[in-house]
């Protein structure tokens, strides 16, 4: 027989070393799984008794290293949750608005009519969103805050002087 033709499994290779395939002997009744930790790692195809490498490669990013901000880091989460609750709260009172606007202003509009003004409203926040995120890339918080900050009052105050549908949806739409 040849090297490279395949063996009975009964004769085996005297220079190989025996691989234990049970698991090692403990002090209770029953394993159910075997412990690996004290058994010796043989592994024939990468030669015995390697381990696999302790550290990270390099460049690698570690978790246990992410620094912390301290009180900068905690007062920008602070704020962009201000900023989203302004921005969506207002959003989520849509309802109210068009309540009140069909029992009081606009009780002669129908329904489907008086939401456009939410609607537009509703679109208007999220289609401007590619357009003021690379202005926010450019340039930062500080002048897309206080623009939209005067705005949000602005046309607030403008929609508490409104009598006609077009002013409602110049004002909030």
């Amino acid at each position: 027989m040849t090297p490279s033709s395949s063996t009975p499994s009964s004769i085996r290779d005297p220079e190989k070393p025996a691989i234990d395939t049970d698991p090692a002997p403990t002090d209770t009744e029953a394993t159910i799984l075997p412990d690996l930790a004290q058994r010796p790692t043989t592994d024939v195809e990468k030669g015995a008794g390697t381990s696999p490498p302790r550290t990270a490669p390099s460049g690698a990013f570690d978790p246990r290293q992410n620094p912390d901000g301290g009180l900068q880091a905690w007062l920008c989460v602070f704020g962009g949750f201000c900023v989203l609750f302004c921005s969506f709260g207002w959003i989520n009172c849509i309802g109210f608005f068009q309540e009140y606007y069909q029992t009081h202003q606009l009780r002669e509009y129908d329904p489907s009519t008086v939401s456009w003004i939410s609607s537009l409203e509703a679109f208007f926040m999220f289609a401007r969103g590619p357009v003021i995120g690379k202005l926010y890339d450019n340039y930062g918080p500080r002048w897309l805050l206080l623009a939209g900050t005067f705005l949000h009052v602005f046309g607030l105050m403008m929609t508490s002087l409104a009598s006609e549908y077009y002013q409602f949806i110049l004002a909030q739409g």
